[in-house]
This record gives structure tokens, C-alpha cells and sequence, in this order.
């Protein structure tokens, strides 16, 4: 009990994690991206590049939750999919070749987020759709 006060009071949450409505049908709403296209970055992506962030139990334990939330915030500053309407028809080019890139090379998902969310592995498919869509 005095452990639990002490660790929400420590990461300064004391509610408990602050997780996205998975209820909502319409996630990413601004992604415009075709439906296997969409399924594939909601699953692999969405955790840290948008503010739709569902953040497992172990987010609220440090040091653990320091590094989970350092690394959700440099994703989001590099590319948010909750602000893909925001980004010129340029940038959306270029991130959904730089998506198809860094997951064809393993680079993403990272390795590290792969160990706690299996669902997030990418099959060979996934990465030839992520490609397609990449090239239009």
C-alpha cells in the first residue's frame, strides 16, 4: 500500500495512466490512409507517434515509465498520425516513405517495443502494403 502511494506520487500520477478511448471507431480520424493501411500503423504505430497513446500498467513504474514516456514524446516529435491532417501533402509523402522504410529494415516497430507488444510484428504482407501505399 505505502509502496503504491509512493510510486504514483513519485510519477506523479495518481489516477493511474492516462490510456487513449480504444472504444472510439474512428482512431487517427485525420489519417487518411487506405483501411489495411490504417489497421497496420493503428497496431504498430499509433502507441508513440500519436496522442493516442495506450499506456500499459508498467508506464507508471519508474525508471521504467521514464523511459516509455521520453520515447513516446521524441516519436511524437518527429511524426505525430494524430496531426496527419496538419502535415503537408509533402511531409505525408515523405513519412509514409519513411514508414515503409524504417519497418521494411526492422527499425520499427523497435525491437524493444516488439519484446511487450508481439501484436505489433510485421509480416512480410503488412510491409509489401505499407510499400505500396508509400509509392502512390
Amino acid at each position: 500500500m505505502i509502496l503504491s502511494a509512493g510510486l504514483m506520487v513519485a510519477t506523479g500520477n495518481i489516477g493511474g495512466a492516462k490510456t487513449a478511448d480504444s472504444g472510439r471507431g474512428d482512431r487517427l480520424r485525420g489519417f487518411d490512409a487506405p483501411p489495411a493501411v490504417r489497421d497496420i500503423v493503428l497496431r504498430a504505430c499509433a502507441d508513440c507517434h500519436s496522442e493516442e497513446t495506450k499506456w500499459p500498467w508498467y508506464s507508471n513504474l519508474p525508471p521504467v515509465s521514464w523511459q516509455i514516456r521520453a520515447d513516446v514524446h521524441n516519436a511524437r516529435a518527429v511524426m505525430d498520425l494524430s496531426r496527419w491532417n496538419e502535415y503537408s501533402d509533402k511531409e505525408r509523402h515523405n513519412f509514409a516513405t519513411q514508414i515503409a522504410r524504417a519497418t521494411r529494415i526492422h527499425v520499427m516497430p523497435p525491437p524493444k517495443y516488439l519484446w511487450m507488444h508481439h501484436e505489433a510484428k510485421l509480416s512480410s504482407v503488412e510491409l509489401d502494403v505499407l510499400e505500396e501505399w508509400a509509392k502512390q
